[in-house]
């Protein structure tokens, strides 16, 4: 299952904007959690901040900043178990 997130989430970088990417993110994020690949996850979160850290607080990427927080408090939570 694993091979398959990373897969999609590979396809989805190469063929759709970067901002599509962005929207997706929380998704892909918490398909990384469910698999126990939490680097990944931290990965995404990691490589869109200085997006969402400029935009976040605007339109439609304020929800993808609000559920990607959230999952990130998610992964915070399991790996401080």
């Amino acid at each position: 299952m694993f091979d398959f997130i990373i897969r999609v989430c590979v396809l989805s970088l190469l063929s759709v904007t970067f901002m599509q990417v962005v929207f997706d993110l929380p998704k892909c994020m918490r398909a990384a959690l469910k698999e126990d690949v939490m680097d990944t996850a931290v990965g995404f979160y990691a490589e869109a901040q200085p997006l969402l850290k400029k935009y976040g607080h605007r339109g439609a990427l304020r929800q993808v900043a609000s559920q990607s927080d959230l999952v990130a408090k998610e992964i915070a939570q399991v790996t401080c178990k």
